[in-house]
């Protein structure tokens, strides 16, 4: 009874007796019931972990160890979403476009370990919205930064959204709807207009 099924062991000590009565006989009507119960222990055997892990997974101190990783994962999100809002803050305050550009590869970086990370939790529309994101930064052209302001929305989305999964807010499922929509935004928006040349005046 290692494996905490009961009724395996029961059955096993049932067809003891009559496995020590058969053991000499050659006659298959003797053997095909014990034959039979053989088999259907032999199910339940492989059945009985599988059973123990899913109830397992599904309360006692597993479970409570995925809550407790989820929760700190979710810490650690929060953590890059305001390192992505400081980010984005610089490169678009940034008084050249050479130091603006140098912000983009650690906002990509930032936002390649979220869409990771909420995978991991199983949110896979978020993730998928995030790596959306993640693309669309990388049209950006390293000499035209400002046009990473297309991205303060969904990332304001994105820091809303964690902070109602962190409290287990009513208000997920909505902000989550909202996340969505302006990503949605994001991709159908042309990005801002570059400034336009001045071409030197020539000498008359």
């Amino acid at each position: 009874d290692l494996l905490g099924a009961a009724d395996i062991a029961q059955t096993l000590l049932q067809l003891a007796p009559a496995m020590d009565s058969a053991q000499h006989s050659t006659d298959v009507a003797v053997w095909l019931p014990i034959a039979e119960q053989l088999l259907r222990v032999e199910h339940a055997l492989v059945a009985a972990p599988q059973e123990r892990s899913s109830a397992e997974a599904r309360s006692g101190p597993h479970r409570q160890e995925c809550r407790d990783a989820a929760a700190a994962l979710l810490r650690e999100l929060l953590l890059d979403s305001a390192q992505l809002k400081s980010g984005l803050e610089r490169c678009l305050q940034a008084t050249d476009a050479a130091a603006g550009s140098g912000e983009l590869p650690n906002l990509a970086t930032l936002l390649h370990g979220q869409a990771a990370a909420l995978h991991l939790l199983g949110v896979d529309a978020e993730a998928d919205a995030i790596a959306a994101v993640e693309r669309q930064l990388a049209t950006i052209a390293l000499d035209q930064p400002a046009q990473a302001a297309l991205l303060v929305a969904p990332i304001a989305a994105l820091e809303a959204w964690l902070e109602a999964q962190r409290d287990g807010s009513p208000r997920r499922a909505s902000l989550a709807a909202a996340l969505t929509a302006e990503v949605g935004l994001l991709q159908r928006k042309p990005p801002p207009a570059a400034p336009p040349i001045e071409l030197p005046t020539p000498a008359t």
